[in-house]
């Protein structure tokens, strides 16, 4: 009888494997197999800085990791034309991070980390294609096609900006709606996935190099449209979140070309934002702004950009308001201190189709506190170069180096009135396909 109830177990689960094996055979299946990617990204990247406004040994003022990134992102292709899934994990590990100095959130303090992420992605065609779950928010990166306003958040770490819970996008000709529910974060300054909402509580972890941060949990809401007909680019989002604020963007651009003069793009970026509630209770300021603006021209190998900058207060009792969103950059010193106005004027030359150099330069003016007791002016130098392998099996690699000296001049400030910054960033990535 024993004998008899094994062959038939067995048989049951041949004839399960092979109705398995026919199931996916089937063209409704096939292409969900058949089409499915594996993307792999490799970073490798290095910081060094010193940051004398950075003083509390999480952010600085001494930076030194390097790093190596493993990112991996999976899709699989449709069943039914309809259902796909999207997984994938990102692993930071430490090659090197002095323990006296701050790592700036390459790291999980000092220590390598891991991100995981998977959303299932329903395709209903053009009007609705829905991800459940957790799913990049990174435009940089290549998550999302523009920069939506209030939902895009390119990471300038080693990971890519992640969110979790549901995201929805629409396209109707040259119209396209976006929107985002959102009760998790994860990615780019965070190691981890931490929930949306209020920080009830926040301290230094006993290492010294990291902080814990205790939520009160609160999702936010997103909606946003962009229109764009390839020429002219305008869009318009708005957020809200339950005891933290409420916040409105806008984004354009517009490019043309001239035969003769060439290539031109004006770009525009404004911002206004209301804390509410538990947030209001710990700001002075009722809300904040932020607006900037930046030219660009481009003939042959040469591109000449200019930008400027314009930011209101800073509500340091709520972190999710960020006015850093202005086109002037900066390695080092901040661009969005109290009532603050930013310029900046860069060139690039292109030396070879493989090749890139360029120098930009930027100039800052505001205020250390609300008051205006004082007042901050920083100058500082950007050299920037980069080169990508044109062909070969090796096509695509990327290195780069950003090298960067500062300086502000903050007089009456507790931290010094003469603020010397220095920060240099090399990269190299290389992205490809496994299938």
């Amino acid at each position: 009888m024993k004998k008899c109830l094994i062959q038939k177990t067995t048989i049951s689960n041949c004839i399960a494997v092979a109705l398995g094996c026919q199931l996916f055979a089937t063209p409704v299946f096939a292409s969900f197999i058949e089409d499915s990617t594996l993307d792999v990204k490799l970073r490798n990247e290095y910081r060094n800085a010193e940051r004398p406004s950075a003083s509390d040994g999480v952010y600085g003022p001494e930076i030194d990791a390097w790093v190596q990134g493993f990112l991996f992102d999976f899709e699989s292709g449709q069943f039914m034309d309809t259902v796909s899934i999207q997984a994938g994990t990102y692993h930071i590990e430490k090659l090197r991070a002095d323990p006296e100095k701050s790592t700036r959130f390459y790291l999980d303090g000092h220590e390598s980390f891991t991100i995981n992420y998977a959303n299932l992605s329903l395709d209903f065609g053009d009007w609705a294609n829905i991800k459940i779950g957790q799913f990049g928010t990174d435009y940089r990166y290549g998550s999302l096609e523009y920069q939506i306003p209030l939902i895009e958040y390119s990471s300038v770490r080693t990971v890519p900006s992640l969110n979790e819970g549901v995201f929805y996008e629409g396209t109707f000709d040259n119209f396209h709606l976006y929107g985002m529910y959102s009760q998790k974060y994860a990615g780019g300054y965070y190691q981890e996935w931490t929930d949306e909402g209020f920080r009830t509580d926040i301290k230094l972890a006993p290492s010294g190099d990291k902080y814990l941060i205790e939520v009160d949990k609160k999702p936010s809401y997103a909606i946003a449209g962009v229109w764009d007909n390839k020429q002219t680019m305008l869009s318009l989002g708005a957020s809200y979140q339950e005891e933290m604020s409420w916040q409105v963007m806008s984004r354009g651009s517009h490019t043309w070309i001239d035969p003769e003069k060439g290539f031109f793009k004006a770009e525009y970026v404004g911002f206004y934002a209301q804390p509410i509630g538990w947030s209001q209770d710990n700001n002075v300021d009722d809300d904040t702004y932020a607006v900037s603006g930046q030219l660009l021209w481009n003939k042959e190998r040469v591109t000449v950009m200019g930008s400027f900058g314009q930011v209101g207060k800073k509500l340091p009792g709520n972190p999710e308001i960020d006015t850093d969103i202005g086109f002037s950059f900066d390695q080092s010193i901040d661009r969005n201190h109290y009532d603050m106005f930013s310029w900046q004027i860069g060139g690039f030359y292109k030396v070879s189709p493989s090749f890139d150099m360029g120098l930009a330069l930027v100039v800052t003016d505001g205020y250390e506190d609300r008051d205006h007791d004082v007042n901050i002016e920083g100058l500082g130098a950007n050299l920037i170069l980069s080169h990508t392998v044109q062909d070969g099996p090796m096509k695509g690699f990327k290195t780069s180096a950003i090298l960067n000296k500062a300086q502000e001049y903050r007089d009456g400030s507790s931290l010094g009135d003469k603020l010397d910054y220095y920060d240099i960033k090399l990269t190299a990535h290389y992205d490809f396909s496994l299938f």
